[in-house]
């Protein structure tokens, strides 16, 4: 779980650095990143909602595998896209479907692997 936060959980501090350091004639740019950051907490939410809904149904490898090809794609695009708002948002939403994403489907396996006394 911590390699797999590495790169969300450093972006998710650092997106609207990278943004505003690109974007200083903008007047907008810390207001497109407030509401970035507010409409992450929706993709959280619907995240959660729907990878413990699939957990049920694909178990958890299909899961993991599918966040993890995002976010590697995130990982590689993310900087490059930094000069155009629209998908560089998308990167940022997609940083926030994959850290909703680990934190809903590892729960389960974690228990059933060490129990309920050493898993949480």
């Amino acid at each position: 779980m911590f390699l797999s936060n590495v790169f969300g959980g450093f972006y998710s501090y650092q997106y609207k650095t990278i943004y505003e350091s690109h974007h200083t004639k903008s007047k907008d740019a810390d207001t497109i990143m407030a509401w970035a950051a507010s409409a992450s907490g929706i993709v959280q939410f619907f995240t959660r909602i729907s990878v413990g809904h699939f957990y049920d149904v694909l178990g958890f490898k299909p899961i993991f595998n599918f966040l993890m090809v995002i976010n590697i794609a995130n990982g590689l695009l993310c900087y490059q896209l930094k000069m155009a708002t629209v998908p560089y948002v998308a990167c940022i939403e997609l940083n926030y479907l994959v850290l909703g994403g680990i934190f809903a489907v590892f729960p389960a396996p974690v228990i059933k692997t060490f129990g309920i006394y050493y898993g949480p």
